[in-house]
């Protein structure tokens, strides 16, 4: 006689139940597992990271701004698209955007050498720096201006203008005005010329016969001012850059621009990423809200005395440090 093969049902009910309190058990073990902890702080540190490289690899600052609010971390890196620094007539600039013509007449005691003054000149004594020859100046996404000026007590004027798109000005009483034109994207046509966005500082931002470091930044989220190291206004704005339509001219007024300006820098934002903190997870109070990279790779020392420390908190109370050491390594 042949012995049966196969299960009985009994058996194959065991089985069934068998696998159905394992398959259970095993699904909610994966429910308990929090990916968000093995993606936040890489994350940062990646972002960190990213702006490091870009410093090193380009010569040209980068940043990451972080906005505890939306828990976004944003990551810009900057292209130099122009330098000079004013020890000789004709102005001589980096990537051949050397001036045409000879406005302003040089000055020993600049902020470095040299410096181009117009102080006590006649009516449009301006330098003209022909920027348009360069497809690379291109301020459309965002853009920072960095230079030293001093202005005499007391007076004001217009510093520069870059192609009638972005300006920096100077008012009687030591306040200092930076503004942009905007390109009004709309669905479906081309962008159209704006009015222009502007921000403005508290007077005594410069000091009469004093050499300060301005700065003009601008990434399609805030416009801001800066001098020497410290943010004194900021704006608010999305809206797009309008396009160059002539050429950079220092000292562009109707009236001789009553100061001096040295070690002009302009720089044009090249790459930007966007990342999002998981749900699970929120910045600190108290975190920095930008990190800065100077050429080369290390923190910039203008806003930046000693390390940085950027603190993760996880909803359940636990909290993660990502460091940034001054010579720009992530810990």
């Amino acid at each position: 006689m042949r012995a049966r093969r196969g299960m009985t049902l009994l058996e194959l009910l065991l089985v069934i139940s068998l696998l159905a309190l394992i398959m259970g058990v095993g699904a909610g073990l994966f429910t308990r597992i929090d990916l968000s902890d093995r993606v936040a702080r890489p994350m940062v540190e990646n972002a960190l990271r990213s702006a490091h490289n870009w410093s090193i690899a380009r010569g040209a600052p980068a940043r990451v701004r972080l906005d505890p609010k939306l828990g976004t971390i944003d990551t810009e890196g900057l292209s130099v698209v122009g330098t000079w620094h004013f020890e000789a007539l004709p102005a001589r600039g980096a990537f051949g955007l050397d001036s045409t013509g000879e406005g302003g007449v040089l000055i020993p005691d600049g902020f470095q050498g040299k410096a181009l003054s117009f102080a006590g000149l006649g009516s449009r004594s301006g330098l003209t720096i022909p920027v348009t020859d360069d497809p690379a100046f291109n301020l459309t996404q965002g853009f920072v201006v960095r230079c030293a000026v001093r202005v005499q007590h007391g007076s004001g004027g217009s510093l520069l203008q870059i192609g009638g798109a972005v300006g920096l000005d100077v008012g009687t009483d030591g306040s200092l005005s930076g503004w942009f034109q905007t390109a009004l994207e709309e669905q479906d046509s081309a962008p159209r010329k704006g009015g222009r966005i502007g921000v403005t500082t508290d007077p005594a931002a410069l000091r009469g016969e004093r050499w300060a470091q301005v700065e003009l930044a601008y990434d399609r989220r805030q416009l801001t001012l800066t001098v020497d190291g410290v943010e004194l206004v900021a704006r608010d704005e999305e809206s797009g850059v309008w396009h160059l339509e002539g050429p950079m001219v220092l000292s562009p007024g109707q009236v001789a621009f009553p100061g001096a300006i040295d070690a002009l820098v302009v720089s044009a934002v090249a790459a930007n990423e966007t990342a999002q903190l998981p749900q699970n997870y929120r910045f600190a109070a108290d975190v920095p809200r930008e990190v800065r990279f100077r050429p080369g790779g290390g923190l910039d020392r203008t806003f930046h005395s000693r390390q940085v420390e950027i603190v993760l908190e996880h909803l359940d109370g636990r909290r993660e440090t990502v460091r940034v050491q001054p010579y720009g390594t992530v810990e």
